[in-house]
């Protein structure tokens, strides 16, 4: 009985130090603002070339919406941070249009090292606006065919543009075919609650180098009648160090437990 007990020690113990040598921390931020710089209604939308939460992110192409949390905003993430849609281009007045890709890269760079894993993670949701501005002849339970599902490519690149990816992974935040009710309790997210879920991609660095993470929206589905293009909502993202324990830790800890075990055997 008692080597089941110390077996599962030795078990424990390098689950520990698994999860504790994983979330070595490169880079982290919840698009929050310098003073002033976001105020109710808590809604900015930069353009291209605009820095913005507190000049850490840059929006290189077109523009984006960025919005803080309720009760002005959206929900908060898990985290607590503020978000962004990565597509906040609006067609037109009167036209059908796809909008063009919006964009956000960090104004700095991250470090990483050559053959090193990583792991990207960040919450995902889809702007909710779309269910309060639909024209009532399309807010139907009928009409499946109003919004794609809102789509994000996460990665990292060599250039401050985002032009450059060396990796990148595209997520969906699935949005459910047919828009009546327009709340959550219907099967849609809400300013209220998002429904977010959380991303989590791994990555091998692929060379040491200092690079930029971006977040870049896929092509939207514009509506007629000047109704935004509504896009996938990102936050919170966080790079961190995806490391395992070397084999040699565990069999020392499992030395040191047998010799336990064996001192405690003589002595009783």
């Amino acid at each position: 009985m008692n080597k089941w007990i110390w077996r599962a020690a030795l078990v424990a113990l390098c689950s520990l130090i698994a999860i504790s040598a994983q979330g070595q921390i490169v880079f982290t931020n919840q698009f929050y603002g310098a003073a002033g710089e976001i105020n109710p209604p808590n809604f900015k939308e930069p353009s291209a070339g605009t820095l913005f939460a507190n000049n850490i992110w840059k929006v290189t192409q077109n523009n984006i919406d960025w919005v803080a949390t309720a009760p002005y905003g959206w929900q908060a993430s898990p985290d607590g941070g503020f978000s962004v849609d990565t597509d906040g281009y609006a067609c037109p007045v009167g036209s059908s249009c796809e909008a063009p890709l919006g964009e956000i890269v960090t104004s700095g760079t991250v470090n990483l090292t050559a053959g090193k894993t990583y792991n990207l993670t960040f919450y995902l949701s889809g702007n909710p606006d779309y269910l309060c501005t639909l024209p009532p002849a399309s807010n139907s339970s009928t009409d499946t065919s109003i919004l794609n599902d809102q789509v994000v490519t996460a990665g990292i690149s060599s250039d401050s543009a985002g032009a450059s990816p060396l990796v990148s992974q595209t997520f969906s935040f699935a949005t459910t075919a047919g828009l009546a009710g327009g709340s959550s309790a219907s099967g849609y997210n809400s300013a209220a609650n998002m429904m977010w879920q959380t991303v989590n991609y791994q990555f091998v660095a692929p060379s040491s180098a200092t690079y930029y993470l971006f977040f870049q929206s896929s092509p939207g589905t514009g509506l007629a009648g000047g109704l935004m293009s509504w896009g996938a909502v990102v936050a919170d993202p966080v790079i961190s160090v995806a490391t395992i324990p070397e084999p040699s830790t565990c069999v020392l800890l499992g030395a040191g437990l047998l010799a336990l075990a064996a001192l405690r055997r003589r002595l009783s």
